[in-house]
C-alpha cells in the first residue's frame, strides 16, 4: 500500500506542478492521499499530467431560468445571524471519533463507528427533542467505517471489507441489535459505498477496492428487510465516482461524482441513474462549467440539485437544478459564498431547503429551490471546519444534528494529516 500511496502522491504532485495551481492545493492534495491510505481505496493507475476537462458526448438540454436571479437574505458570512440558530450540543457518552456513521430516526439520531486512535465499534443515540444521549448495546458488527440507513422502523448498519462484510438492525424502541444476512459486497467499509433506501430496500451502491493491487470494481447489492436476503445488482458500465453522493428520487437512485483525480481537472464529473426494480443503469449529460469534485448533491422533491464543490483545491459558488426524465439543466443563482459538499455521507434535504454545513469558514448554507434564493448563517464565532463527519437531519425537531468529527492539522512542509477527533458537537436548526 506504501508504494501505491507513493505513486499517487508523485502523480498528482506532477500533475499540479503543470498547472497555475491557487495557494493550498499542496495541502489539499496531501489531505486526500491521507485520507485514501486511511480508508483502504486504492487508486486508477500512475496519473498522467493535468488536462483539459473531458467533453462528454451527446446533447444536454440547459436553459436559463427566466426567474433565476440572485437573491440573499440576511447579511454576509461574517457577521448577521440569519437563521434560528446554532447551539452546542450535551456531552456523549462516547467517546470523539471522525469517520462516524449519523443515521436519523426521525426525532433521534445513532452515531456508530469511526476512529479515534483506533477503530471504534460503540455507538450511541442523540435526541434531538430534550438534548439526552444514551448508549446502544455492543452490536453483531466489526468495523469502525459503516454506511447505513433508516427503514422507518430500524437503522440498518452494512460494515466490513475484504470479503468479511457484516449487516445489522438497530432498533431504537427496543435498543437492541439484529444480524442480518451477509451480503455479497467486496467491501462495504469504504468512502466510496453509498447505503440508500428506496422505501422497500435497502440499495449499496460504489466502489471497492479489488484486492491489493490499483483496480477498483464497482458493486450493487440490495436487501429486501421483509426476506432477511440479498440480491446482487448490476454494476453500470461506466465506473462509479471514487467519491459522491448517491440520492433516492422516489423511483431512481441518482449517483453524482467525479471519475478521475480528486480535486483536479483530470477526469470527468457524471450523473448515473439506477432503476433498481429494472437493475438498469442510465446516465443524464453533464451541464456545469468545468469540472469539479466535493459536490453538494440533493433531491428536491421533482429536480436534483448540484452546486459547489472545488477545482484545483479552490471552493466554487456555482449550482443548477437538473430534471432526470428530459436531462434539462438550469442555472441557480450564484450562492453569496463559496461551498463544498460531504460526499462520504451526503448534504440535508430539510423539507423545503438544500442544507450544507461547508460554507466558507463552516458556515451554514442553506437553497430554497421553490424561490431560488440561499440564506447564508449564522456564522459560528471561533468555528472550526469538522472534517470526515457525518451529519443527519432530525426531521421531527427540524434540526441538523453535528457531532465530533475530525480536525485537520499541518505535518510540516506543506503536508496535513486527518484527523484529530474533536470533542463535543451542535445543532443547526434554519428557517422554517
Amino acid at each position: 500500500m506504501i508504494e501505491i500511496e507513493e505513486r499517487v502522491r508523485r502523480g498528482l504532485s506532477a500533475a499540479a506542478a503543470t498547472q497555475d495551481v491557487p495557494v493550498g492545493f499542496d495541502d489539499r492534495v496531501a489531505h486526500r492521499v491521507s485520507a485514501v491510505r486511511r480508508r483502504r481505496v486504492v487508486g486508477r493507475g500512475a496519473l498522467v499530467a493535468v488536462v483539459l476537462a473531458v467533453v462528454i458526448g451527446g446533447v444536454v438540454a440547459f436553459r436559463q431560468d427566466p426567474s433565476s436571479r440572485t437573491t440573499v437574505t440576511g447579511g454576509p458570512a461574517t457577521g448577521v445571524t440569519t437563521a434560528p440558530g446554532r447551539h452546542p450540543m450535551s456531552g456523549a457518552p462516547i467517546p470523539p471519533r471522525f469517520e462516524a456513521l449519523s443515521i436519523a430516526m426521525g426525532n433521534r439520531v445513532l452515531v456508530w463507528g469511526g476512529y479515534a486512535d483506533h477503530a471504534r465499534v460503540d455507538g450511541a443515540v442523540y435526541d434531538a427533542g430534550d438534548g439526552s444521549w444514551k448508549n446502544v448495546p455492543a452490536s453483531p458488527l466489526s468495523s469502525g467505517d459503516a454506511i447505513g440507513a433508516w427503514t422507518g422502523r430500524e437503522a440498518i448498519v452494512v460494515t466490513g471489507e475484504r470479503d468479511s462484510t457484516v449487516a445489522a438492525a438497530y432498533d431504537p424502541v427496543s435498543n437492541s441489535w439484529r444480524k442480518l444476512a451477509t451480503p455479497p459486497l467486496h467491501n462495504a467499509a469504504s468512502a466510496m459505498n453509498h447505503a440508500v433506501w428506496t422505501g422497500t430496500e435497502l440499495v449499496v451502491l460504489g466502489v471497492a477496492d479489488e484486492g491489493d493491487n490499483i483496480a477498483t470494481v464497482s458493486q450493487v447489492a440490495i436487501y429486501d428487510p421483509a426476506t432477511d436476503r440479498w440480491r446482487a445488482g448490476t454494476p453500470p458500465t461506466q465506473s462509479l465516482p471514487d467519491f459522491g453522493d448517491a440520492v433516492w428520487t422516489g423511483s431512481e437512485i441518482a449517483v453524482v461524482g467525479h471519475i478521475g483525480a480528486s480535486g483536479s481537472s483530470v477526469g470527468r464529473d457524471i450523473v448515473q441513474v439506477y432503476n433498481p426494480r429494472t437493475d438498469q443503469w442510465r446516465e443524464v449529460p453533464w451541464g456545469l462549467d468545468g469540472v469539479r469534485s466535493n459536490m453538494v448533491v440533493a433531491w428536491t422533491g421533482t429536480r436534483l440539485f448540484i452546486g459547489g464543490g472545488s477545482r484545483l483545491g479552490v471552493a466554487l459558488r456555482d449550482a443548477a437544478l437538473v430534471d432526470l426524465a428530459t436531462a434539462t439543466w438550469w442555472l441557480a443563482p450564484d450562492a453569496p459564498i463559496a461551498f463544498e459538499g460531504n460526499n462520504r455521507y451526503g448534504e440535508l434535504w430539510t423539507g423545503t431547503r438544500v442544507l450544507t454545513l461547508n460554507g466558507e469558514n463552516a458556515t451554514p448554507l442553506t437553497f430554497d429551490p421553490s424561490t431560488l434564493t440561499w440564506q447564508v448563517g449564522p456564522a459560528a464565532p471561533g468555528a472550526v471546519r469538522r472534517d470526515e463527519v457525518s451529519w443527519a437531519w432530525a426531521g421531527t425537531s427540524r434540526t441538523a444534528v453535528v457531532w465530533s468529527g475530525g480536525l485537520t492539522t499541518n505535518e510540516g512542509s506543506g503536508i496535513t494529516s486527518c484527523c484529530t477527533p474533536i470533542q463535543g458537537g451542535e445543532t443547526f436548526t434554519p428557517p422554517s
